[in-house]
């Protein structure tokens, strides 16, 4: 295992987080990229966990398009989404806000990365608004040297690479 963010390139994950934090809901989303298996999420964790902010982990490979809301019929009579109880309605139990992470996406359907696109480019997706007080960050896990997100896309993010690849 690693002994310090230092040892794995995380200094400029943990520095992006940090200045991503001052302002989320105007901060640009973070895109990291890594290996498989060497522990960016947990990278993300520890960072959050030394914050003191939350981090919800959302695994994208095996997500199913109910896991980001499902319809319902509301007392009016019009269809509405009832949302998962992963995706924040608040800034977290101390308000501090927290880190969401899109884990795994360019392994996902296609339906989940359009899903996921929406979330980091606005913030929004089918009506349900992420609270200003959270980070968005995507991890892309690629092979040999490849994140699986194209030059355009990364241009709309901060990117990070982990360079474990």
């Amino acid at each position: 295992m690693y002994e310090s963010f230092s040892d794995m390139s995380g200094g400029d994950l943990k520095i992006s987080i940090e200045e991503a934090m001052e302002n989320p809901s105007n901060s640009k989303p973070i895109l990291v990229s890594s290996s498989p298996g060497v522990g960016s999420t947990a990278m993300i964790g520890k960072i959050a966990n030394d914050m003191g902010i939350t981090m919800i982990n959302i695994d994208c490979e095996s997500a199913t398009i109910e896991d980001f809301g499902v319809p319902r019929i509301n007392d009016r009579g019009r269809t509405s989404t009832s949302y998962p109880t992963i995706l924040p309605n608040d800034n977290g139990y101390n308000g501090k806000g927290g880190v969401i992470v899109f884990d795994e996406v360019n392994r996902a359907h296609s339906q989940i990365i359009g899903i996921v696109m929406k979330m980091a480019s606005t913030r929004q997706y089918n009506g349900y608004t992420l609270p200003d007080g959270w980070v968005i960050v995507l991890v892309s896990k690629g092979v040999d040297g490849d994140s699986g997100m194209g030059s355009a896309l990364k241009d709309r993010f901060t990117y990070v690479d982990l360079g474990l690849m």
